[in-house]
């Protein structure tokens, strides 16, 4: 609530634009309209509100490494609200309230870089074994980029692993978890690109 001088504005009664004025003991006072929807919880409203809680929870534990992931993303706005918009869009599944986050569909790097033709992921007790092919040598000293997650946990390693190693045996202490969710990128020589990720799940 602000006080208003007179000869301010306008006295009394009245509205301008989101501002409600009125009188009180001679003085004529201006507060902000409540908003309309402040209160309203249609199925939409609630709809979007799980999505934005479901994105949320997981783009949080990647929170620095979307940094360097969407940063090709980041124009007129934060790589992190880049990486919301992506999965806001396409990482979601099922309708109110049964809203989940599609792992699937999720994608912790987006850029330009060219991926390896064929990668795969095997794990064994105290590592996961990364490998991929590498036909294009100009590419050859592009670095890895690994990430994995539980429902709670998290871990991810900016290696610098080249291309044209071929295989990185990553020792994360993830390593033992069932239900794992793997996700492999590259990043360019000059740092300034990263190819989009790809997604793998590891049942054992």
């Amino acid at each position: 609530m602000v006080k208003v001088k007179k000869g301010l504005l306008i006295s009394g009664g009245g509205s301008i634009g989101n501002l409600v004025f009125y009188t009180r003991n001679g003085n004529t006072y201006a507060r902000t309209k409540p908003s309309q929807y402040r209160d309203k919880k249609s199925q939409a409203q609630l709809a979007q509100r799980k999505k934005f809680d479901v994105v949320l929870r997981f783009l949080k534990k990647f929170k620095v490494l979307l940094r360097i992931g969407f940063a090709g993303e980041a124009i007129g706005r934060s790589a992190f609200q880049a990486a919301q918009s992506y999965h806001l869009k396409h990482a979601v599944k099922g309708e109110y309230p049964d809203i989940e986050f599609d792992y699937s569909k999720s994608k912790l790097c987006s850029g330009n870089v060219k991926f390896p033709e064929q990668v795969s992921i095997s794990k064994a007790e105290d590592h996961i074994l990364i490998e991929w092919e590498m036909p294009e040598v100009k590419n050859m000293n592009d670095t890895l980029i690994v990430a994995a997650s539980t429902s709670i946990r998290c871990d991810y390693q900016i290696t610098g692993v080249r291309r044209s190693m071929m295989k990185f045996k990553w020792f994360t202490n993830l390593s033992d978890y069932t239900g794992l969710h793997v996700w492999v990128a590259f990043r360019n020589e000059k740092e300034s690109d990263v190819s989009d990720s790809l997604y793998f799940y590891l049942e054992r």
